[in-house]
């Protein structure tokens, strides 16, 4: 998120927002809430209490912001909002975060303590542009859902999914009613880091430990709903 604003004690009617985008006009201490959150917006209102004391001008928090996704394209073709608060008004700016990727080791540490796996099922993710229609087609292991009896449990077994993204978007894979153990993120060992749902890299590699604990249908798959939706899933049963 990025914001500019000019105080002012006068509502200003602003632009309507541009296409794909909503203007969203919303009350003082709801806006603190949304961006400090609720214990922090409690302490100021109840000013001056120790949570107000300690915090930088809450102010600075208000103005007219773009919610949105990080990459221009993207959020210029539709994935963004206009956020303008009362008494706040200007245009809105995008200032781009800072370049740093997400790095699961550092809650990691140097050993498991947990058995190590008897089998490795190797996962690649790949994408066909323009495969669904007007959507694009996701594959794992060269197809789509719902690759029946292809992946086959041992109740009680310990295993190493090797997911492998050959496409060009992050995905955050998870696999229903098992917890997993994050151990290798693109060539980078870990240990200790418990997960239900991991972000494999763009062009990048994700290796989790998990064991078959919980007998029945289990559904893998990527949480972006239209990826999942264009057949980003498949099912694990236990034999």
């Amino acid at each position: 998120m990025s914001t500019t604003f000019e105080p002012s004690s006068t509502v200003v009617a602003s632009e309507p927002p541009s296409r794909g985008r909503l203007l969203q006009v919303l009350g003082v201490w709801f806006g603190i809430a949304a961006a400090i959150g609720n214990t922090i917006a409690a302490g100021i209102v109840r000013t001056p209490g120790d949570i107000a004391k300690l915090l930088p001008n809450p102010w600075l928090f208000l103005g007219v912001w773009i919610l949105g996704g990080t990459e221009k394209i993207v959020r210029e073709s539709g994935l963004g909002v206009v956020v303008e608060y009362v008494d706040r008004h200007g245009t809105p700016q995008w200032i781009d975060p800072p370049k740093q990727r997400w790095d699961y080791t550092i809650f990691g540490s140097g050993t498991s303590g947990l058995p190590d796996p008897q089998q490795t099922i190797e996962l690649i993710f790949e994408k066909i542009p323009g495969g669904a229609g007007k959507f694009n087609l996701w594959l794992v292991n060269g197809k789509p859902y719902p690759h029946d009896r292809e992946f086959v449990l041992q109740q009680g077994a310990r295993y190493r999914l090797v997911m492998r993204n050959r496409t060009d978007d992050a995905h955050p894979m998870h696999l229903h009613r098992h917890l997993w153990e994050l151990v290798e993120i693109n060539g980078k060992k870990t240990a200790g880091v418990i997960k239900d749902t991991v972000v494999v890299p763009y062009y990048g590699r994700a290796v989790v430990d998990f064991t078959a604990n919980q007998p029945g249908l289990s559904l893998f798959h990527c949480h972006i709903q239209q990826h999942m939706d264009y057949g980003f899933k498949a099912l694990l049963r236990y034999s």
